[in-house]
């Protein structure tokens, strides 16, 4: 009964270390589905000016040219609550809202986008997967804000 236990013993160390190792590979798999893009693209005809931030990080004011684009990577957290968001400024035309938000833990295959492309245009903002088909999400505000919403939104 002893020399049982004994090799029982023996598999206890072995089976802690399958588990380790299935651990292992699910982070990873997890920190890969993690890894985020968003790029913006002006199509404006004249220079925007972006400015993009999380809770964490103010990615600072871009000015983007005809043609220029610009992006960032991310990983999103475990907690389902990683949140960017832009304001956008062209003359008087402006804007402010979310890139990149989250919708849940464990939501990896129902994020709406991966790797979001934002086409800035006359008319408005478009977004899609990259390569993807671009689909119209806003327009461009006219009308002045409010000043706390820009300092709350942290624009410009």
């Amino acid at each position: 009964m002893e020399r049982i236990r004994a090799s029982w013993e023996h598999y206890d160390h072995l089976w802690a270390l399958i588990i380790i190792i299935f651990l292992m590979a699910n982070l990873q798999m997890v920190s890969a589905k993690n890894q985020m893009s968003v790029n913006i693209v002006n199509e404006v005809g004249a220079p925007i000016y972006v400015h993009c931030k999380s809770r964490d990080n103010d990615l600072q004011q871009q000015t983007l040219l005809d043609g220029q684009d610009y992006g960032f990577t991310f990983r999103a957290n475990i907690w389902g609550t990683t949140l960017f968001w832009c304001g956008f400024n062209w003359g008087s035309y402006w804007n402010i809202f979310n890139v990149w938000q989250d919708i849940g833990p464990w939501s990896f295959d129902h994020r709406p986008c991966r790797q979001c492309l934002w086409t800035v245009r006359r008319d408005g903002f478009y977004r899609c997967e990259m390569f993807g088909t671009p689909v119209f999400v806003h327009p461009w505000n006219t009308t002045v804000p409010a000043p706390n919403a820009l300092l709350e939104n942290g624009t410009f």
